[in-house]
Formats: C-alpha cells, sequence, structure tokens
C-alpha cells in the first residue's frame, strides 16, 4: 500500500535532495506546463527529453499511447531505486498537454508503491491503492471463481486502464476465455507479471 505524503500541488521550492518529476517530450522541447517549469526553475535541459537533468527527471508522454510511456516509467522506478539519497516528486505525468487520464497513467506506477523515495500523486496514489487492493482482495487461491466473477463485470476499456489489453478476446460468453470454471491461465499470468509478481520482489 502506498501510505507516504503525496506530491504538493504547487511545487515552487525544492530541497536539496529532492527531484521534480515531469512529463516530456522525446525532443526535449520544454515549452509548456510541468515541463517548462521543470525548464525554467528546477534545471531542465532543453533537447534532452528522457532522464535526471539538474533537479528534475523528465518521462516522455507524448510519443504515442500508454505503451509506449511504461518503459521509461519502470526505468525511471529503477533510477529511483538505485538512488536512495534523492526524493523523486512525480507529478501527473501525461495528464495535462498530452492528454491522459490519471487511470490510465497511475497503474504504470504500481511498481512504485513501496519505493519509499518516490513521492506520487494523491490521484496517482488513490489508484495504485485501488488497484493494489482488489488484487488482494481477488488473490484468493480459494477463490477463483470470485476473481472471474470480478472479470467478467468490469467493463473491456477498464481492464485495459488498469492491467493491460487482455491477451485474449474479450467475451464473458466465450468458452476459450475461461478453463474449468475458473480465469484462463493466460489472463491470470499477465495480472500476475504485471501486477502482484514484480510487486512482491522489492
Amino acid at each position: 500500500m502506498y501510505n507516504r505524503p503525496f506530491t504538493p500541488e504547487f511545487i515552487t521550492v525544492l530541497k536539496p535532495n529532492e527531484i521534480f518529476v515531469f512529463g516530456s517530450n522525446l525532443q526535449g522541447m520544454h515549452g509548456g506546463g510541468a515541463a517548462r517549469m521543470a525548464y525554467e526553475q528546477f534545471g531542465a535541459v532543453m533537447g534532452q527529453g528522457v532522464g535526471l537533468q539538474g533537479q528534475s527527471y523528465a518521462i516522455p508522454t507524448m510519443q504515442g499511447g500508454v505503451e509506449t510511456i511504461e518503459p521509461y516509467v519502470d526505468e525511471f522506478i529503477a533510477f529511483a531505486k538505485s538512488h536512495p539519497e534523492y526524493t523523486f516528486l512525480v507529478t501527473p505525468i501525461g495528464c495535462g498537454i498530452a492528454g491522459f487520464m490519471a487511470e490510465e497513467i497511475a497503474p504504470l506506477f504500481y511498481h512504485a508503491m513501496d519505493v519509499e523515495n518516490i513521492i506520487l500523486p494523491e490521484d496517482f496514489a488513490e489508484i495504485v491503492n485501488e488497484l493494489h487492493e482488489r488484487f488482494i482482495d481477488s488473490f484468493d487461491h480459494d477463490s477463483d471463481r470470485n476473481m472471474d466473477q470480478y472479470l467478467n463485470t468490469m467493463e473491456p476499456d477498464r481492464f485495459a486502464c488498469l492491467y493491460g489489453p487482455p491477451p485474449v478476446t474479450w467475451d464473458a460468453s466465450d468458452p476459450d476465455s475461461h478453463n474449468s470454471g475458473s480465469i484462463k491461465p493466460s489472463i491470470l499470468s499477465k495480472w500476475i507479471k504485471k501486477i502482484l509478481s514484480s510487486n512482491s520482489r522489492n
């Protein structure tokens, strides 16, 4: 569970060990929103679209869909883990000029949940906690039918937002989506690999 403070809504000053994490574009043209603030106040470098620069860290969000953002978020989380001397204040990346919803971006930070030096915006943290609670409630080896029911009642768009595209065609009445009354192993594997397994290794 995420149980730390949240990223302040307005950041104007950073402590010496704090890093401002913002959404960028691959070209590093920091012209608006949090990127402009990073450039004007926190050392972001024009022309650098990824990674640490001054007291800021750029995560590209303008190059395509959520799946194109995920590798950069993973890279950021790994970087933060390897630099415990810094505290990373994540802004609502992708939810401004890039046009994504918090429900689309926040799940990418699931594996940051237990990384103590990563601070998330409140709405991101709430979504991550909801995601975690649902998995804990559903991931019970004695209640496959409950998890199956949860899958079948979830709207496809909501599933894709939270967990990525299902590995099979989504249709609750499709027998190929089920296996002996429980979730098809490929779907369960997708959940475990993307959400639970990596977090358990943190």
